[in-house]
């Protein structure tokens, strides 16, 4: 596979997942407000907090969704340099604290 397309299946596939991710999200949304809606229809405007607490799964589970769908379905359609700095920057840098783990590291090449 040439390196092209690698970066559009990789692109695709990161498409798909953040799309079915916010889908989901969105799903979870519209069934928390149904709870929420169906509660005051029964029981009026003049309901409890605790009594409403069984639409706070489906919408914490859809905020988990969408958080984890947006990054991917932004990251599918923006270059990578682009997403390289909306993400910021990154903190790894190990190997250049510490010179050693490198040398270390060239020893596994001598055991095969």
């Amino acid at each position: 596979m040439s390196k092209l397309s690698r970066e559009i299946v990789g692109r695709c596939a990161m498409g798909v997942l953040g799309l079915a991710l916010l889908w989901g999200g969105f799903k979870c949304f519209r069934v928390g407000w149904a709870i929420r809606t169906d509660l005051a229809e029964h029981r009026g405007r003049a309901y409890d907090i605790d009594q409403a607490k069984g639409m706070g799964l489906p919408i914490g589970v859809g905020v988990v969704l969408v958080l984890l769908g947006a990054p991917l379905a932004v990251a599918a359609v923006v270059p990578v340099d682009v997403f390289a700095k909306l993400m910021g920057r990154t903190k790894n840098t190990t190997l250049w604290d510490n010179s050693q783990s490198a040398d270390s590291l060239s020893r596994w090449g001598d055991m095969f």
